[in-house]
């Protein structure tokens, strides 16, 4: 089944973020730390510290981010200055201060506070300690809601491991990791294993703190939150329902934590197409967001966002517009205008647009946020492990089917949808492949000494690049952080082109995929034929399991001059059950149903794009799906020819293997020949009764 587009990845951004208010559970232990340090250290010369310490935590504890951060920060500058740098007192406080800066939003600063205060619990405290085990678990936290599971789970199960070990199975601060890791696996999809370890925090923290606690009530809303993802809103209403009540009893009502409860509840709403209940739940939200955390969070453009998709799916599309404009330049001044936020802000108000009727409107807006998610992913595919390449390439599986949808169904006529959906497709398809064969690490290794060298001064720039465009800025004004951005990516762009005017093949490699230089890579005479699988979507029905149609097949026919042609070949199930019909015959030897089987095949497929090719004798053949799995030279034509006969088919992953093919590499090994085997082909009694039941179940080779 096709990835569904756009609404799935929107709803999840939401969720994602939210996460992280519902993740206060694990820094609040960090916070007792602090708390019984300095009950134990009570002296005359530490009282201030004391004493702003403990307002910090107070104003925390109040939703009040902005005015604890000050507080926190002179805490710290005291604590070093009558304890040491290296105080496990200092570590307390550097957990706090980036508990802090977390709550804001500001999470380039995040990290290397909790580094440093891990550091020196390790280091004072030793690598089994309570303290160490709650450092681990901050920082590992820090990694989930970056998007780095690599580096968080092992981190996770070390912190677990050391709890398990020091309190026991049963003990709350079990719980706070088992919940953690369970959000991991939740996030990566891996819903069974997050269910357990869901369940079994909430057992242990409705024991030993009670039914009516905060940390309980942030079990339940994660467990819920795994339900809505995999769609189960039964299961998953309750669990919200009661965490929002718990929390409004042990917080306030106005207090940030109650407002992502109350935003997760509406968003359920919304998905199940109750608006009415939705709506009032949103805009409380609203209210709370913009009165505890100020106008220009970025949780008070989640929740502008959240109101404007519902009031584009009520079809007061005047409104929803007047919320995505106000949502986008608050994600741009915090995030930075290459946010991953940014885009998927786009896409909605895009999407706005294509309802609107307005397609050039919306193919110009779709372009911009599928710019910014093929720059980012550029940066993210050329570093980091398989494995986070994988991840992200994850969150944006719809957009194929977005793209071919709003070409197709809005736009049919429009050229420039069929380009933006084309050009979608050369850089998307088969995107994952190339991620895994780790093409550049492959370049690596054949080249010299010093382009070695030069790859990775690129790669660490890459790195320190697309940290900076993912995380936006902390504390760094928005001109500065842009100005970091501009200077970083000339430094990359100098590297490239250095590497590319020593390398043919890296040139093909790390140049941006566009339609026009794919175009130029087809040789005269020769075309192009992209056969992509896509779900409609359909944005005007009220509940999401109904927005997206069976999917279909579509073929984009491209030639060297001149505009993309397109044809949909039909529904999915349907064709594949005549490519399945091929196949069942063409492995059966004594089968007489080949010809018609490879004729209605031809007749569904490859007739339709014939009208498009014309007089074109050279194939360049991507397909998709299952028809992946045949032969297209073996089909017959309404003449009864097989294609062999009349065209060359180069088999292609994508469109963009052309780019590589006009590549030449010069190899840096002579050939080797491999020759003069010897078979013996003496038949035996053994060898007669294998063929003999190869024949009868179908198979047509031959045991040697």
């Amino acid at each position: 089944m096709a990835h569904r587009p756009r609404i799935g990845r929107l709803l999840a951004c939401a969720g994602r973020l939210l996460v992280i208010h519902a993740w206060l559970l694990l820094p609040a232990a960090g916070l007792v730390v602090v708390r019984a340090q300095g009950a134990a250290a009570q002296s005359s010369e530490l009282e201030e510290v004391i004493r702003l310490g403990q307002q910090a935590i107070k104003l925390y504890d109040e939703g009040r981010y902005n005015e604890a951060i000050p507080f926190g920060e002179r805490a710290v500058e005291l604590c070093e200055k009558k304890l040491g740098a290296e105080h496990p007192a200092v570590a307390s406080m550097l957990n706090n201060l980036a508990l802090f800066y977390g709550a804001k939003g500001e999470f380039a600063r995040v990290e290397s506070l909790y580094q440093r205060a891990l550091a020196i619990y390790e280091k004072a405290r030793g690598p089994e300690h309570p303290h160490t085990a709650a450092a681990i678990n901050n920082l590992a936290l820090f990694y989930v809601d970056r998007g780095d599971y690599a580096r968080a789970e092992p981190l996770l199960r070390r912190a677990l491991a050391v709890r398990e070990k020091v309190h026991g199975a049963e003990h709350p601060d079990v719980a706070i990791v088992l919940n953690n890791l369970a959000e991991l696996y939740s996030t990566k999809g891996d819903y069974a294993r997050a269910e357990s370890l869901y369940r079994r925090a909430a057992a242990i923290l409705e024991k030993a703190r009670g039914a009516e606690h905060p940390d309980f009530a942030t079990a339940l809303n994660n467990l819920g939150l795994m339900y809505r993802n995999r769609g189960d809103y039964e299961r998953a209403e309750p669990l919200y329902v009661r965490a929002l009540s718990i929390r409004e009893q042990a917080l306030g009502a106005e207090h940030p934590v109650v407002a992502a409860s109350l935003n997760n509840l509406a968003i359920l709403y919304y998905a199940k197409g109750d608006y009415a209940r939705a709506e009032p739940l949103l805009r409380r939200a609203l209210l709370i967001r913009e009165k505890t955390l100020g106008p220009e969070h970025p949780s008070v453009a989640l929740s502008l966002n959240g109101l404007a998709l519902l009031s584009q799916a009520e079809g007061d599309y005047e409104r929803a517009e007047t919320l995505y404009r106000r949502a986008l330049p608050i994600i741009e001044k915090t995030q930075g205008a290459e946010h991953p936020d940014v885009a998927s802000l786009l896409n909605n108000l895009a999407v706005l647009y294509e309802l609107k009727g307005e397609t050039a409107q919306a193919a110009r807006t779709f372009g911009r946020s599928n710019d910014i998610h093929e720059r980012n992913l550029t940066l993210v595919l050329t570093t980091g492990s398989e494995e986070q390449k994988r991840l992200y390439l994850a969150t944006l599986s719809g957009d194929i089917s977005g793209m071919v949808s709003f070409h197709v169904r809005s736009a049919p006529r429009d050229p420039a949808a069929a380009r933006l959906a084309l050009s979608i497709v050369l850089r998307r398809k088969g995107r994952a492949l190339d991620a895994m064969s780790d093409q550049i690490e492959a370049l690596r290794r054949r080249a010299s000494p010093q382009d070695r060298a030069l790859l990775e001064q690129l790669s660490a720039t890459r790195t320190r690049l697309a940290t900076l465009k993912l995380s936006g800025p902390s504390k760094t004004p928005p001109e500065q952080h842009q100005t970091e951005v501009a200077k970083l990516s000339t430094e990359a762009e100098r590297l490239e082109a250095e590497v590319s005017r020593r390398s043919t093949e890296f040139r093909a490699l790390s140049q941006p995929v566009t339609l026009e230089r794919v175009q130029q890579a087809i040789p005269a005479g020769a075309a192009l034929v992209e056969v992509v699988s896509y779900q409609p979507f359909k944005a005007k029905a009220k509940n999401i399991e109904d927005r997206f149609d069976e999917e279909r097949y579509v073929a984009y026919v491209l030639r060297r001059d001149g505009e993309p042609q397109w044809v949909e070949l039909g529904e999915a199930a349907s064709i594949e059950a005549d490519v399945a019909r091929l196949r069942a015959a063409l492995v059966n030897p004594t089968s007489l149903d080949v010809k018609q089987a490879a004729r209605a095949l031809d007749e569904r497929v490859m007739r339709p794009i014939r009208r498009l090719l014309g007089d074109i004798r050279h194939i360049f053949l991507s397909p998709d799906g299952a028809l992946n799995l045949i032969p297209f030279g073996a089909l017959l034509d309404e003449q009864g020819r097989y294609l062999v006969e009349n065209y060359s088919i180069t088999y292609l992953t994508s469109g963009r293997d052309l780019l590589r093919l006009a590549a030449r590499v010069q190899s840096r090994q002579g050939p080797m020949v491999m020759a003069n085997p010897a078979f013996d082909l003496a038949v035996t009694e053994a060898s007669q009764a294998a063929h003999l039941a190869n024949a009868a179940s179908g198979q047509r080779s031959l045991d040697f």
